[in-house]
Parts: C-alpha cells; sequence; structure tokens
C-alpha cells in the first residue's frame, strides 16, 4: 500500500514538470500557438511559476509584443530575482521597446545622481 502512495505522489509531482517539458518541446519546434496554450495552462495552476511567465515572455517578444513581454518577463523576475535567462531576454527585449529603454536610462541617471550625493 505504502508503495502505490509514494508512487502516485511521485507521478503528481511529476506532472507539472512533463507539462511544462511538452510546452518547451512545442516552442522549440516553432508551434508557438500550442506552446502558448500549454504555458498559460500551467501558470493557471502555478501562477507565479517564474519559468512559465519567462516563456510566455519570449512568446510574446517572438511574436511582435516587446511590451507583454516585458511585463511577463518581469513577473518572473519578481518572483525569481537571480533567474540569468530571464535577465538576458528582459535586457534584450529592453532594447526594442522605447518604454523600457526610458525606464532603463533614468534608472541609469538616478544611480549617477546618487553616486554624486555620496
Amino acid at each position: 500500500m505504502a508503495g502505490n502512495v509514494n508512487r502516485a505522489e511521485r507521478r503528481r509531482q511529476a506532472a507539472p514538470t512533463t507539462e511544462l517539458a511538452a510546452a518547451v518541446q512545442h516552442h522549440q519546434a516553432g508551434r508557438l500557438e500550442r506552446a502558448e496554450a500549454l504555458y498559460r495552462k500551467f501558470v493557471k495552476k502555478a501562477p507565479g511559476d517564474p519559468d512559465a511567465l519567462h516563456l510566455l515572455g519570449v512568446i510574446a517578444f517572438e511574436r511582435g509584443d516587446a511590451g507583454r513581454a516585458i511585463d511577463l518577463i518581469g513577473k518572473a523576475l519578481a518572483v525569481l530575482p537571480n533567474f540569468a535567462p530571464a535577465h538576458s531576454n528582459f535586457i534584450s527585449h529592453c532594447t526594442t521597446n522605447l518604454r523600457c529603454t526610458t525606464i532603463v536610462m533614468l534608472i541609469g541617471s538616478c544611480i549617477t545622481n546618487v553616486a554624486k550625493i555620496s
């Protein structure tokens, strides 16, 4: 009996990983609609999952929606601040989005002003 419970629990815990892996496979194969649907389904089950949020952001960027990409990747970074791939994509997407570029310039200006005050 205990073996069945452990096996069932392992299957339950592995399911999200399998679902996300399937979405990634569709994404890598260029099936963006299917990948996006699976990422969204995954996010409904695990709302703060940084991988799914980040990859939804990547799809948004691939479709030309840099603003949405930045929002989604920003959410992923809010959950997992040291998420290097998300930082890389965030920066590369920012270079194509005027709103984000302006924010980055303002942050740089603030850092410079703080350094002058110190």
